[in-house]
């Protein structure tokens, strides 16, 4: 009697690869293996560190252009010319102090990249002892976005809120207030897709020192011309 061939039961064997041909060396290989994972993620790493680098600086411009208008506000309330009826405040004490904001700005540059309005809210009638009504009595400007004006008022408009936003400004009785509006365009180091905005509109404001003459507008001499608006 003849046995069946067992042949056709037995499993087929995958060929193995000679220890020594070049398939089996590369199915063993593991060099640039840690260059090939570095490769794949470093383009989501380069994102994630570009990103917080502009973020970052983004955060600091606009901590620094706050710090700005706090500085030109503080300035400001102290500039003037030291009289009998108490400071007169010149166009040329207003360009020193739009200077000195060009100087504490730094790398910013303030006036190339932006603009500065200044404002003197004062009561409409500075005689009274409680004012009802206040008036933006003079405004000036410096920086090279002219474009831009204030958000806040313009120079003549009444309230009888004050100046500013939410929490308006109101100047002390037979004073002034400085009010500073400082607009700055940002310029991203790399994208400004993670960005907020790119503009940034800062203010501050600070009463005035020392006694100031008020209700009338700053004094031009020696050709001094205004920084208007």
């Amino acid at each position: 009697m003849r046995m069946p061939a067992l042949t056709a039961a037995l499993p087929r064997r995958t060929p193995m690869l000679a220890p020594f041909s070049p398939l089996a060396r590369l199915r063993r290989d593991r060099r640039g293996l840690a260059l090939l994972e570095f490769a794949l993620v470093s383009p989501l790493i380069l994102v994630i560190g570009l990103t917080g680098t502009e973020y970052a600086n983004w955060v600091i411009t606009k901590m620094q252009v706050s710090q700005i208008a706090l500085q030109i506000a503080d300035n400001a309330s102290r500039m003037g010319v030291a009289g009998a009826s108490g400071k007169t405040v010149y166009e040329s004490n207003i360009t020193e102090t739009f200077a000195g904001g060009e100087l504490q700005s730094a790398a910013l540059k303030l006036g190339a990249n932006g603009r500065v309005i200044l404002s003197s809210a004062e009561p409409t009638d500075v005689t009274a002892a409680t004012p009802t009504n206040y008036i933006i009595r003079w405004q000036r400007c410096y920086g090279t976005k002219t474009s831009h004006a204030s958000i806040y008022g313009l120079q003549g408009q009444t309230s009888t809120l004050g100046m500013g936003g939410t929490n308006k400004v109101t100047p002390q009785p037979k004073s002034a207030t400085m009010f500073v509006e400082v607009y700055y365009v940002y310029k991203p180091l790399f994208t400004k897709v993670v960005l907020p905005s790119t503009t940034f509109d800062e203010t501050a404001s600070m009463a005035v020192r020392d006694q100031r003459v008020v209700g009338v507008a700053p004094t031009a001499v020696n050709g001094t011309t205004a920084a208007t608006c």
